[in-house]
């Protein structure tokens, strides 16, 4: 079944040519207080560098969004690996834009229908689900999917994402407030949160540049993991943060 998911959503994800919105960025990101071994995000020192390359991508029957991370340090897991790459990319299929109907309710505007494929070193992620768009006023976007998550360390488990972007005006400073935040289960592990909210300025704007084309801000890593051997574990890790827009 989860097979069959994914292989529908990459079989129905070209049916349009055209894209209504298409953004990509790429981040750089230095800061210390890597210590999640959880998630393997650990190195002695707790410093970490990566490099984060983004796209987002609208079309005539859903969206996606892809993400691979580039990370350099000194992992304390791994026999001494100096480097990781993870990668995630979630495409969602919309009920409302593929029979031409509007589904509303409340807050939530549209239903999709969600898969995501997680990729790391030793670390496999198969998710699919449904999902929804949240209509927040002042947000520019805010998405909530609810999925049956399968890992390659855990038996079938839940997981519930949402992302979110909320720009902002601080006098004449552009300002925007984004992320994500996963919520999901495991077998030994308990209840897991895991986030990393973004702060940014548009200095762009300042060098005559298009809106998001330059920002600079900070980026905060923050796992929360209910159950391990030493008891409640949390890892906060604040990174700055440079984000070019192309």
């Amino acid at each position: 079944m989860r097979i069959a998911l994914a292989a529908l959503l990459l079989a129905l994800a070209p049916l349009s040519a055209r894209a209504d919105f298409n953004a990509t960025s790429a981040s750089v990101l230095y800061g210390g207080g890597f210590d999640d071994v959880a998630t393997g995000m650990s190195s002695p020192s707790g410093r970490l560098f990566t490099l984060t390359i983004e796209n987002t991508l609208a079309w005539a029957y859903g969206d996606s969004f892809f993400f691979v991370d580039m990370a350099s340090g000194r992992f304390a897991e791994g026999a001494g690996t100096d480097y990781t790459i993870y990668a995630e990319w979630a495409p969602r299929l919309s009920f409302g834009q593929i029979f031409g109907t509007q589904i509303a309710a409340g807050p939530l505007n549209d239903l999709l229908i969600a898969g995501e494929v997680n990729r790391g070193p030793g670390f496999n992620v198969l998710l699919g689900g449904l999902g929804t768009n949240l209509k927040v006023p002042g947000f520019a976007f805010w998405t909530l999917n609810a999925y049956v998550r399968k890992d390659n360390f855990n038996a079938a488990n839940y997981q519930v994402t949402t992302a979110w972007g909320l720009p902002f005006d601080l006098g004449p400073v552009g300002l925007s407030f984004e992320g994500f935040a996963d919520i999901y289960g495991t077998d030994a592990a308990g209840f897991n949160v895991l986030t990393q909210p973004q702060l940014l300025v548009d200095v762009g704007e300042w060098i005559g540049a298009r809106e998001n084309r330059l920002r600079v801000g900070t980026e905060v890593w923050i796992h929360y993991t209910s159950v391990l051997p030493s008891g409640r574990y949390t890892t906060v890790a604040p990174q700055a943060l440079v984000k070019f827009g192309f």
